[in-house]
């Protein structure tokens, strides 16, 4: 009897020290390979994170990195990052507004929470959120910490929502800032992102020249390779409104042709945007309408092509099909999901 209470109290107070442990012991780093660095993180910069292990230094390029964590950050942190990382934006930003930034003593931890609450608010805005908002805790955060990890993501985020709000001119400042990344990816994804901006700005030779820029680009890898798909449909849109709307045509075909939609929604939402663009372009309404439905229906995951063909399905229910209650809808769909963006702002004459 006595070994057994002996055992029992032994377990208990192992059971509670464990319990006054930390779950994560180290900092940590993991790549987008998979690797784990475990250490202690010693310098970081906007091009690269250092992490000093057991066996020695080891700096880790931004571009490589998946998933930073730290050894004494709140679990609440932690769960949030995951959770956004996986676009439960919503969820993420509740969790991480229970936090008192002031009570977290290391700046990396302190860091971190304010840069997810800026981006999850960020994601959201994109969807129809608060864009004042999302660009003030953007804009605080890029001014305060211009050497964090995060940066790149951060212009790149503030570039997107100035599109989205329609100030091409911001969009293209941050664009350009995201290109000075050491990284041919990123320098990739500023000149389509670029080419997006003047694209929308209504500057369709300057964004045609743009988009075969990226087309010329010698990156071949799987990154670049969808890259270059989205130029391509970006080329055939402005192929439209430059009156050529049958080579816009042939683009967009062979893309849908000989492309797998699967885990390309945003590619399909913005060709099949292109598609009936083309066909409006050849006043052929019909063909447009089933283009933009396609997105509508199907491809509706990438919030500003989503917010696009709505806005150009209301249209055409209205003036071309004849269908007021389907015109409606989308109009409704467009304002409730997507307020505060261009297309929104165009469907109320904004």
């Amino acid at each position: 009897m006595r070994q057994l209470l002996i055992l029992a109290t032994t377990c208990w107070m192992i059971g509670a020290v464990n319990a006054r442990l930390p779950a994560q012991t180290l900092d940590r780093v993991t790549t987008t390979g998979k690797r784990t660095y475990s250490g202690t993180i010693d310098t970081v910069t906007r091009n690269d994170v250092t992490v000093e292990t057991r066996a020695g230094s080891r700096k880790i390029a931004v571009n490589e990195i998946a998933t930073v964590s730290f050894q004494d950050e709140p679990r609440e942190l932690r769960s949030s990052r995951i959770a956004a990382q996986r676009g439960a934006y919503q969820q993420a930003r509740d969790e991480l507004a229970k936090l008192d930034p002031a009570a977290i003593q290391r700046d990396l931890v302190r860091q971190d929470l304010e840069f997810y609450l800026a981006w999850c608010e960020g994601k959201l805005a994109l969807s129809g959120g608060d864009k004042a908002k999302a660009v003030r805790l953007l804009r605080a955060f890029e001014q305060a910490h211009p050497q964090s990890y995060h940066y790149y993501e951060v212009v790149k985020l503030l570039g997107q929502l100035a599109v989205a709000v329609g100030r091409v001119d911001i969009a293209e400042a941050y664009f350009k800032k995201y290109g000075e990344a050491p990284f041919p990816r990123y320098q990739l994804e500023a000149a389509m992102f670029m080419a997006d901006a003047i694209r929308a700005a209504g500057k369709f030779d300057d964004a045609l020249a743009q988009y075969d820029k990226v087309l010329a680009s010698p990156l071949d890898t799987a990154e670049a390779t969808q890259q270059k798909q989205m130029a391509k449909v970006g080329k055939a849109a402005c192929l439209a409104e430059l009156g050529k709307p049958d080579e816009g045509i042939a683009i967009v075909q062979q893309i849908i042709r000989s492309t797998p939609s699967e885990s390309n929604a945003e590619l399909f939402a913005r060709a099949y945007n292109a598609l009936g663009d083309c066909y409006r372009k050849k006043n052929q309404p019909k063909e447009a309408l089933l283009a933009y439905l396609h997105t509508d229906l199907l491809f509706f995951q990438n919030p500003d092509a989503h917010a696009e063909a709505l806005f150009h399905l209301s249209k055409l229910w209205r003036e071309s099909a004849k269908n007021i209650e389907r015109a409606m809808q989308a109009e409704t769909a467009l304002r409730s999901r997507y307020a505060g963006t261009v297309w929104a702002k165009k469907a109320t004459g904004g």
